[in-house]
C-alpha cells in the first residue's frame, strides 16, 4: 500500500510548537500567580493563628494579682511579642514567617478590661527570586501589608 502525499499535512508542521510558545507564558503566569496568592494566604493564616494564641496568653497574664487591674509590663509585652513571632515566649532563632520581627508586633491596652495584640507585616513576594529580565525591581510596586489583630478581655 502506497502513502499519498497530502499537501495540507505538510503545511501543518510546527503549528503545535508555535501554539505552545504562545500559550506557555500565559499558563506560567497563571501558575505563578496562583502560587503567590496561596503563599500570601498561608502567611496570613499563620499570622492570625499566632496573634490569637498570643492574645489568649496575654489575657491570662495581664491582670495584676487580685486587684483586677491590667498591668502590661515590659516582660509581659516581650513574652507576647516572642509568642507571635517565634511561637514561644522565650524567643527563638527562626520566626514563623520569614522577615517577621518583634518590632512588627504591637501590644496595647484597649480599656480597663481588654487588651489588644496586632501585627503589621510587609509581605515579600517570591517573584523577586525569579530573574527580572531587564526590569528593575524598584519599578515594580508590590506593597502588600498583612495586618492582623485580636482583642480579648483580661481574665
Amino acid at each position: 500500500m502506497r502513502k499519498h502525499n497530502v499537501p495540507w499535512k505538510r503545511n501543518q508542521r510546527g503549528v503545535a510548537a508555535i501554539e505552545m510558545a504562545v500559550a506557555l507564558p500565559v499558563l506560567l503566569m497563571l501558575l505563578l500567580g496562583t502560587a503567590e496568592l496561596g503563599r500570601a494566604f498561608y502567611q496570613y493564616n499563620a499570622l492570625t493563628k499566632s496573634i490569637r494564641a498570643a492574645t489568649r496568653y496575654l489575657s491570662t497574664q495581664a491582670l495584676d494579682g487580685t486587684s483586677g487591674v491590667i498591668s502590661l509590663t515590659d516582660t509581659k509585652k516581650t513574652a507576647t511579642k516572642n509568642l507571635v513571632v517565634y511561637s514561644n515566649t522565650d524567643g527563638g532563632a527562626e520566626p514563623i514567617i520569614p522577615s517577621l520581627g518583634t518590632v512588627d508586633v504591637t501590644v496595647t491596652q484597649v480599656d480597663s478590661e481588654q487588651i489588644k495584640v496586632s501585627v503589621s507585616f510587609d509581605y515579600q513576594p517570591m517573584f523577586f527570586r525569579i530573574p527580572s529580565f531587564g526590569a528593575s525591581v524598584s519599578d515594580i510596586n508590590t506593597n502588600l501589608t498583612l495586618t492582623a489583630s485580636a482583642t480579648m478581655r483580661a481574665i
